[in-house]
């Protein structure tokens, strides 16, 4: 975790690119008006500061040895792993799922500069781990993009729609209470003069 971790925050929120392209796109599209900004900035200024913390900044000399660190972890993992199917035996283990959870999202998210995935791809027992784990207990919730009115595809259609009318179905009740709230105050501060008209 203290090895791949860093690599997946800064390929995800570091990497101007990658967060340009895919994560600024995709967050504003499926996180609710006006969440999406504040949450996007929140979590990129997180981010950041948890990779200066850990590795003195986020500039290329952090992120090579971030990176260094992570390739040496997957080295490490995919010899330990061999030739056998999972870590400790015929059964799949808490690393195992520990393992799938930083390298599949390394090896499927499709970052536009991922300095990682070649490295994975290039070790198969690793990459056939992640892949044989995906197919035997997540098969059946990964699903083909489905096609939308203008022929394109939709990476993520059910994430959208939960994101979005479930959301606003369980709290609207609270944004219009906040919104009152705010133009009440609003309207006393106002009429007291505190706020200038």
């Amino acid at each position: 975790e203290r090895k791949l971790h860093p690599a997946l925050v800064h390929s995800s929120w570091c990497e101007a690119t990658n967060y340009d392209k895919l994560l600024q796109p995709w967050y504003g599209r499926n996180v609710p008006f006006p969440f999406n900004f504040w949450y996007l900035s929140a979590w990129k200024k997180r981010a950041v500061q948890d990779i200066t913390v850990i590795y003195g900044g986020s500039d290329d000399q952090a992120a090579d040895k971030i990176y260094a660190d992570a390739r040496e972890c997957l080295n490490v993992l995919c010899e330990r792993l061999g030739s056998k199917d999972y870590f400790f035996g015929a059964k799949p283990s808490t690393l195992d799922a520990i393992v799938y959870g930083f390298v599949a999202p390394l090896l499927h998210i499709p970052f536009p500069q991922n300095r990682l995935r070649s490295h994975i791809e290039a070790l198969p027992a690793l990459s056939s781990h992640c892949t044989r784990i995906q197919h035997i207990y997540l098969g059946r919730f990964i699903k083909k993009p489905e096609e939308t009115t203008a022929g394109q595809t939709e990476s993520y259609p059910l994430v959208r729609r939960l994101l979005t009318r479930a959301w606003w179905r369980e709290n609207g009740h609270n944004v219009a209470t906040v919104g009152v709230c705010l133009a009440t105050m609003a309207a006393y501060g106002v009429s007291r003069g505190i706020i200038l008209h």
